[in-house]
């Protein structure tokens, strides 16, 4: 069954680590602007989202991690406004499989009083490729995920998108997501070596907080990491490994 939208007023709220699912929010901006649509972005890091009292589409892009999300996107979801029967959409990006994002992201933003029109997921390059023809094969699908978001702006203007079924195991896929001890047993694998050169770009670009200088070298407190990898991507040393690899941009 197919929609219409309300109104041609879309805040997408995004939440990028390696680049991945801001490259993809960009191409899908330039989409629906140059079809008549406004469009404005916000990082779920830095907004607390309040699109005051004017009907609006919501959008929500972000990376799945752990057959889920971030912990941060989970926070900033459970806190947006009541929908009043909005239109929401989202889309995510990943190397290979999700199974907990779709279906309970849904349940959480109908419980809201949001109205799910569409959700796409794309395969990207990981954000952890330890070596140059996994990069490569990275390069292949970011190419045809940036193809694919552009279909997907254009189906969801048609009314051509769709928000697909909830699986059985989704809920408990998300349920292993929800415990800080894998999310620091993930963060224990990176590791700041002495290459460092205490420039401070990892510090600034955590979007928790997670890195800070102390007594002269970079620290990482790795019971609030989560393991986005943005502090490797903006290294220009590549000092920050992963299990004792360097990560190829």
């Amino acid at each position: 069954m197919g929609y219409i939208l309300k109104t041609g007023k879309v805040f997408l709220c995004y939440f990028s680590g390696t680049g991945n699912t801001s490259s993809l929010v960009n191409r899908f901006a330039e989409t629906m602007e140059s079809n008549g649509y406004e469009i404005s972005l916000r990082q779920m890091e830095k907004d607390i989202f309040d699109g005051g009292e004017g009907d609006f589409i919501l959008g929500l892009a972000f990376p799945v991690a752990i057959q889920s999300t971030f912990p941060l996107v989970w926070e900033f979801v459970e806190n947006l406004p009541d929908g009043k029967g909005r239109d929401v959409f989202m889309f995510d990006t990943m190397e290979s499989f999700s199974g907990g994002i779709v279906g309970p992201l849904k349940r959480v933003l109908t419980r809201k009083g949001y109205r799910c029109i569409a959700a796409r997921e794309f395969r990207m390059s990981s954000s952890l490729n330890t070596s140059p023809g996994k990069v490569e094969r990275g390069q292949e699908k970011n190419r045809a995920a940036l193809e694919g978001v552009e279909r997907f702006a254009l189906d969801l203007i048609q009314g051509k998108g769709r928000w697909g079924r909830v699986p059985l195991l989704s809920d408990w896929m998300r349920s292993i997501s929800l415990s800080r001890k894998i999310w620091t047993a993930n963060s224990e694998r990176i590791s700041i070596t002495g290459s460092c050169i205490r420039c401070l770009k990892c510090s600034r670009n955590c979007p928790v907080g997670a890195i800070e200088k102390i007594s002269g070298n970079m620290v990482i407190n790795h019971s609030v990491c989560i393991s986005c990898i943005r502090c490797a991507s903006n290294c220009p040393e590549r000092a920050i490994l992963f299990n004792g690899k360097e990560i190829h941009g």
